[in-house]
């Protein structure tokens, strides 16, 4: 009887875990699936940015209130994951830290948290903690070996290898100065953004439209000529554009400069 009541309450009991494998599926899905929605990432973008982000907090809720894990496992997996995370984030490109910390390290890691939760579920409990470590300390370190060149309207962010060679924009001398701004140009400019057209992140109501006259889509038949371009520092910003003027920042150097153009000629001002 005493040695059938303590194998019963010696007896590892797997994790309960469903609730993981669903959070890990609304990760993936909700980072791809817009993407290949018409129009989808352009009306509905905070999807793949807060809800990854939010099914990774769910996740941690999951294994500290509802995973069966012991009280130990959960602690150490916890601060664990944290501990991971923040030492992850130290040691990758300058480029990879910030936004892009909950809008892919920290989902990658919990993907590969549930996958470890999953694989490890009937271990004992040190096996699944290294275990579930393991396979979240991977997931995450992809990290590491990649760089980030900027992000698009669409929250699209470019990576490059950690090691590829860097964009123009980056080599971009630091003692590259502006003209001097004359009277008539600051007037100029002040007429144009009292009335802009596009006057912030994806323009005036923040859907990525413009109200313009409707764009010919065929460009093989009708391809754009190319009017400027210019090599500018790594840009996080997208533009602003009133009138004749474009707004944009740009990294020179050690310097984060805001910067406004000439549409039709391309020169600062």
């Amino acid at each position: 009887m005493n040695a059938e009541v303590i194998s019963s309450a010696t007896q590892i009991k797997p994790l309960r875990i469903w609730p993981a494998m669903i959070l890990a599926a609304i990760i993936v899905l909700c980072r791809y699936v817009p993407g290949y929605i018409e129009g989808a990432s352009s009306q509905f973008w905070f999807i793949p940015i807060f809800f990854p982000m939010l099914a990774s907090a769910l996740m941690l809720i999951w294994w500290l209130a509802g995973s069966r894990a012991t009280g130990r496992e959960k602690l150490m997996v916890f601060f664990g994951v944290i501990v991971a995370l923040t030492v992850i984030v130290m040691l990758s490109h300058a480029s990879m830290r910030g936004l892009i910390t909950s809008y892919l390290t920290l989902p990658l890691g919990m993907v590969g948290f549930g996958l470890g939760a999953y694989f490890n579920r009937s271990k004992k409990p040190k096996q699944r903690v290294s275990g579930i470590m393991l396979w979240s300390v991977v997931a995450m370190s992809i990290t590491l070996l990649l760089r980030n060149e900027g992000i698009t309207g669409d929250y699209v962010f470019d990576l490059q290898s950690r090691w590829s060679s860097a964009s123009s924009g980056e080599l971009w001398a630091d003692k590259k100065t502006a003209p001097p701004a004359t009277p008539s140009t600051g007037a100029s400019i002040d007429a144009a953004i009292a009335t802009a057209e596009w006057p912030g992140f994806r323009g005036a109501d923040r859907m990525g439209h413009a109200k313009t006259p409707k764009l010919a889509t065929d460009w093989k038949a009708n391809s754009p000529k190319l009017l400027w371009k210019k090599p500018v520092g790594a840009g996080w910003s997208s533009f602003a554009v009133a009138g004749n003027f474009a707004f944009t920042q740009e990294q020179r150097g050690a310097n984060e400069v805001v910067v406004c153009y000439e549409v039709t000629t391309g020169n600062e001002v």
